[in-house]
């Protein structure tokens, strides 16, 4: 298995440049799919950009792995997990509550999980690289 594993900033200007090493680690490990890496970018970014936007960690772990055929992506902060909506209702919060990240992150992976405690919250998210789309 193969993997990217990066600590940043929680800042909009390190999450940036999170993704575009993100976007280079996956096109140099065989990751041809304009599609794939667009979704796996998007994923890193509202992810992260939660993180930022509703946290107060000092810091992002990115870590993201190829086992197979899926792009898992992984991200932990200093928060805690409780403050974490259950990932059941991601894809079906209503319009008009602020932003439509999880419910993009719901509609681009195939699984998520949400685990932690009151000082850490790890969400991991599995995107398909071997379907129709790709």
């Amino acid at each position: 298995m193969t993997n990217f594993s990066e600590e940043i900033s929680a800042t909009h200007l390190a999450l940036s440049d999170a993704r575009q090493h993100v976007g280079a680690w996956l096109r140099g490990n065989g990751q041809h799919s304009q599609t794939l890496i667009g979704d796996v970018e998007m994923v890193l970014t509202e992810l992260g950009a939660n993180v930022i936007d509703h946290t107060s960690s000092p810091w992002i772990r990115v870590a993201i792995a190829l086992p197979g055929e899926r792009v898992t992506v992984e991200i932990a902060n200093q928060g805690a997990v409780d403050a974490v909506p259950p990932v059941e209702s991601w894809g079906q919060l209503s319009e008009g509550t602020r932003g439509r990240g999880l419910r993009i992150i719901r509609a681009l992976c195939a699984e998520v999980a949400v685990f932690g405690d009151e000082k850490s919250t790890h969400i991991r998210c599995d995107i398909t690289s071997g379907g129709d789309f790709y």
